[in-house]
């Protein structure tokens, strides 16, 4: 899926677990539904993005009050909500029925989704990242699952060592 963000959010592509975060499992993109006929992912009365990040099968926004929240594929917990429920693919999960990722008082800076993780930099230099762990990019200094097995960390991980960070990205399984 492909997402961009000028206050608001919009995906296309392929939708297989809601992470275009339109309430369906439906494709975008190649039916004339592009440009105008595009509809706005509903973050939630009042609230707009200031950037956005897709992963394989989730996406995060960081909103205009610095909160984050995610949609899309729950499996290995890439939500960051503590459920491994998928959110977007049915009508009624988005906007304000969508909860914000917990993650206290903390101001998000910049985030960026992996293939089942998403990591964030908050209140300017802390390294925050939750979801799929089996070969440490959470860098957490934990492995949890394997490439076989996965095991979710199910919350945001606050107990990171890195807490200097000035950038973020996030690959297929790893971070850097």
């Amino acid at each position: 899926d492909v997402c961009s963000s000028d206050l608001s959010v919009k995906c296309w592509g392929y939708n297989s677990g809601g992470q275009l975060g339109y309430g369906t499992r439906d494709s975008v993109g190649g039916n004339g539904d592009m440009g105008d006929s595009l509809p706005a992912v509903d973050l939630g009365t009042g609230r707009t993005a200031r950037s956005v990040s897709a992963g394989s099968f989730g996406t995060c926004a960081v909103l205009d009050n610095r909160s984050v929240k995610c949609w899309g594929m729950g499996a290995d917990s890439q939500l960051g909500n503590g459920s491994s429920d998928n959110r977007g693919d049915d009508g009624g999960e988005m906007g304000d029925n969508l909860p914000a990722v917990d993650l206290g008082s903390m101001a998000v800076a910049s985030i960026r989704s992996g293939d089942n993780h998403t990591c964030a930099i908050v209140n300017r230099t802390h390294l925050v990242c939750w979801g799929w762990n089996p070969y440490g990019q959470l860098g957490n200094n934990t492995i949890v699952g394997s490439s076989a097995v996965p095991v979710a960390v199910l919350r945001p991980d606050t107990q990171s060592p890195i807490t200097n960070a000035t950038a973020i990205s996030a690959g297929y399984y790893h971070s850097e």
